[in-house]
């Protein structure tokens, strides 16, 4: 048995560690982390394979489309392989579905919005059917029991790790940004996912300060937009993914929020101060929501003009 540190299920003991390449090495050969085997990895990379991720290396450099795909999916599937590895609760396993609604959903409106040949979604995937992978890969299937002792305090583990899949994902996703023809290098959004690459150990440490006391879980607040997400899995025409630019809207607006909050705690220098930037997360969402829904109305507005 090797040591090491999963990034997803913080197992410290397994047969081995592998370099996880977040998007596939073909894709995005340089953004990787720690993940065992064979409890973790076999399990993503099944998934990378099921989700239509081109991980061959015999097609020479890859396009826009692959690497696209194969950040977010990596994306979603990460935060996915580490609900379903780190406990056997059915919430937790919703939660992991919920991440794989997401990225498909993205995928089929990347899908119907752009020419064939820079479609994200080439194969025809099976984000739910478990079976096979199951079957290949049996460690998929297995859940990890929480110990006692991680049910009542974040350990120093839980820092390491949570810090390096943050830095980490910020990192993708300010890549990814750079596949596109954004002005000013990506503007706003990109200098946010920069701080959040930056700041991401002091917004672990600030989270494990308020472990178990907020009264708002942020994920809880994307789940309220479910209804969207089921909408863009059933995206077959740019009139079908019209009808939802509200709803999309409003989710990105509430998503938006929820960085700002995140950066906010990674700019706090103790507990009490992220305390009281917990406390008015609650607030901070509803004004989210408000200037949606005032944007929205100034735009049906000016449409009926």
């Amino acid at each position: 048995m090797k040591r090491g540190l999963c990034m997803t299920c913080d197992v410290t003991r397994a047969e081995d560690f592998d370099d996880n390449h977040i998007a596939g090495e073909a894709n995005v050969p340089d953004i990787t982390y720690p993940m065992c085997v064979p409890g973790c990895h076999p399990a993503f990379t099944s998934g990378q394979y099921d989700a239509g991720v081109n991980l061959s290396h015999r097609d020479g450099p890859h396009g826009r489309p692959d690497v696209l795909w194969g950040m977010v999916w990596g994306t979603f599937e990460t935060l996915a392989v580490a609900l379903r590895r780190a406990c056997g609760s059915p919430e937790f396993r919703r939660r992991a579905e919920l991440e794989e609604r997401i990225a498909f959903g993205f995928g089929r409106v990347f899908n119907v919005l752009t020419p064939p040949a820079e479609r994200l979604l080439r194969a025809v995937p099976d984000p739910f059917g478990r079976d096979r992978r199951n079957r290949k890969y049996p460690g998929r299937g297995r859940v990890r029991a929480v110990r006692s002792r991680e049910k009542t305090r974040f350990t120093r583990n839980d820092r390491v790790r949570l810090t390096r899949l943050l830095r980490t994902i910020a990192r993708t996703l300010r890549y990814a940004t750079a596949l596109f023809p954004l002005p000013q290098e990506g503007g706003p959004w990109v200098k946010k996912l920069r701080r959040l690459e930056e700041t991401a150990d002091t917004i672990i440490d600030r989270l494990a300060d308020l472990a178990g006391t907020m009264t708002v879980d942020p994920w809880w607040i994307i789940a309220q937009h479910e209804p969207f997400i089921a909408g863009l899995l059933r995206v077959r025409t740019e009139r079908d993914f019209e009808a939802l630019l509200p709803a999309g809207f409003r989710f990105l607006v509430v998503s938006d929020a929820l960085l700002d909050f995140m950066l906010d705690l990674g700019s706090c220098k103790d507990a009490a101060a992220a305390r009281a930037i917990a406390d008015g997360l609650d607030q901070r969402l509803a004004e989210a929501e408000a200037k949606a829904a005032r944007i929205l109305a100034e735009i049906e507005l000016g449409e009926a003009s």
